[in-house]
């Protein structure tokens, strides 16, 4: 679900429990946002991004002329200041009262699940939550969006069934899930220990402390264990030292924009006059987001996305021309690409495995297919299909 789907659901399915009389004009956001501490640039691009987009609805006439408002409360991502923002938030602003809660954060999210129902305020959960929580009829103010906890580790454990050949081929399979260690890294455990009794698969849970950073040891711990899915894409100029491989194409990326402008500009010049897709701070260091601010004046910018993907739908509804890997502004019919790839933000895509199972002659055979299968899909990554 795209957060406009998700803002004009909620702020319509609200219009008769929120808005009164003396503040129907407005609708207030209480954003229990964590712009510091060790999640900072999670929580930064999510909730500039949330406040982004309600600029945006207001300046095009609010929700049915009801304008959105909000204000901010640091919760640093603890549990205790999360619960705190929320008893200073939850009586609203100005007089316009309080639409919904949605803290992005698993821990804070439990603990204000009970205050909720009792004040009668929605709660949003995005990706996280309580999986029971799906079932509006015993959780009448809870809103669990996307995925839960079940539905987010079931689709995983049936793509692997998928891959070896049947649910039933999993037995004797070794899965290693490597987990943050915090409430939401934790949530999946219990499902996933399920799923291993039902499957038969061996499970081994290992913890990545907070806030994440050291991870080295662990995955020594998975190189011995040899689990069964060994293989990676990933798109880098210097894989690790660790890890074997091959080069299999290369990621281009270029300027694409709604259909509707073709010829309005090119991507060797960018043309000032039109309205951008930029990134939030947690894209701004990356290569695409440094190539936006070496040619793009910011106040051409209309909208920050957080993901190259939501760039890619932003672009798509309109808002602007956005900067996107070519096989992703490629395979949306609603989006022209302005110019030739921009050579500077080509990267090489590689195939890669660990050391210790490279010559294992099945991941050999795996490595072969995948590669085969990267291979047909060869143009459209580069551009130049």
């Amino acid at each position: 679900m795209t957060l406009r789907k998700t803002l004009s659901t909620v702020a319509l399915a609200l219009g008769v429990i929120g808005l009164n009389a003396h503040a129907a004009n407005e609708q207030y956001f209480p954003l229990q946002s964590y712009r510091v501490g060790p999640y900072a640039a999670g929580g930064t691009g999510f909730f500039g991004g949330f406040i982004d987009y309600l600029q945006y609805v207001n300046a095009h006439g609010g929700v049915n002329g009801v304008q959105l408002t909000w204000s901010e409360c640091e919760t640093e991502y603890v549990v205790e200041k999360g619960v705190e923002c929320y008893e200073r938030l939850k009586k609203g602003l100005n007089g316009a009262p309080a639409a919904a809660t949605n803290p992005l954060s698993v821990g804070i999210a439990y603990a204000t699940l009970d205050r909720s129902t009792a004040d009668k305020l929605p709660l949003i959960t995005i990706n996280h939550g309580r999986t029971d929580s799906t079932d509006g009829s015993v959780f009448p103010y809870v809103f669990p969006l996307q995925l839960n906890p079940y539905s987010e580790v079931s689709a995983i454990v049936n793509f692997i069934g998928q891959k070896v050949g049947g649910p039933d081929k999993l037995r004797g399979k070794k899965v290693v899930t490597l987990y943050h260690g915090s409430p939401y890294g934790k949530e999946t455990n219990e499902v996933l220990q399920k799923l291993a009794t039902k499957f038969g698969f061996e499970l081994t849970l290992l913890e990545v402390p907070h806030p994440g950073n050291e991870q080295q040891s662990q995955w020594l711990t998975i190189r011995k264990i040899k689990p069964d899915s060994d293989i990676a894409l990933r798109v880098t100029r210097a894989p690790q030292d660790t890890l074997r491989g091959r080069e299999v194409g290369t990621v281009a990326m270029a300027v694409y924009a709604p259909r509707q402008w073709a010829g309005a500009g090119d991507a060797s010049a960018p043309a000032t006059t039109l309205p951008w897709v930029g990134f939030d701070a947690g894209l701004a260091c990356s290569a695409p987001g440094a190539w936006l601010a070496r040619n793009v004046a910011a106040q051409d910018v209309r909208f920050r996305a957080n993901t190259l993907l939501g760039a890619a739908q932003a672009a798509r509804t309109g808002i602007g021309c956005a900067v996107l890997p070519c096989f992703v502004g490629g395979s949306i019919p609603e989006l022209v690409r302005l110019g030739p790839p921009l050579d500077e933000l080509a990267q090489p895509l590689w195939l890669l495995m660990h050391e210790d199972v490279a010559r294992v002659p099945r991941m050999r055979r795996a490595s072969a297919a995948l590669a085969e299968e990267i291979g047909r899909a060869s143009g459209l990554m580069s551009g130049l299909g």
